[in-house]
């Protein structure tokens, strides 16, 4: 979904009011940097919840860590990152459909600066835009993300790659801090077909 500012994170599809929103993209995300966000329900385990049994399978845990989940973590069944198939993932949005692969992700704690949020995503807010210009900062950026990753991908992406940002809340007590910023982000790069919006010139995913 697509709406004015965060209308989604409270509203579903058929536009009704729910706690647990939708899937949606940022209001001002139609850019290099395709973002897109849903809450972490860690009770009822739904919406982007299993971004973290995805994240803490490929950590090597076999638990998820939120106690009142606690799902046990099935590998066979979860993308495997080590492999093409586990980091390549089918996605569609603004009319893109494409195959993404993840250069890096990694989960904030809860005392995180609320700048990192608004710099990963490039967002813009009453005319003021927080990401990357020019391919030097953009450069930047990438390096930024895979230096912080929790996962070495082995992925490499260039400032002429379309990105997809897909972030989360995070799952260490968050809940507890006030104005908490725990968030679980992947980044990745369009592979397949490659982008021409942005003169991309990496190698389709085989």
């Amino acid at each position: 979904m697509y709406g004015d500012k965060w209308y989604y994170a409270n509203h579903n599809e058929e536009k009704k009011e729910v706690e647990s929103g939708a899937v949606y993209s940022h209001y001002s995300a139609l850019t290099q940097n395709i973002v897109i966000t849903a809450h972490n329900s860690r009770v009822s385990k739904t919406m982007f919840h299993e971004l973290h049994h995805v994240q803490e399978v490929n950590m090597g845990k076999t638990n998820c860590a939120y106690k009142k989940c606690n799902a046990v973590l099935d590998k066979a069944a979860l993308p495997d990152f080590s492999t093409p198939e586990g980091r390549i993932w089918d996605v569609s949005a603004f009319g893109i459909d494409a195959q993404w692969e993840i250069f890096a992700m990694y989960e904030t704690d809860a005392k995180e600066s609320g700048k990192t949020l608004v710099y990963n995503t490039w967002y813009t807010e009453q005319s003021t835009y927080y990401g990357p210009t020019g391919e030097a900062e953009i450069k930047k950026w990438i390096d930024y993300q895979i230096g912080r990753s929790d996962y070495d991908f082995g992925v490499t992406a260039t400032p002429k790659d379309q990105f997809m940002t897909i972030y989360t809340c995070g799952d260490n007590s968050d809940s507890d801090v006030k104005n908490a910023q725990s968030r679980l982000y992947f980044f990745l790069k369009q592979v397949n077909p490659v982008s021409t919006l942005y003169g991309a010139s990496a190698t389709p995913a085989t």
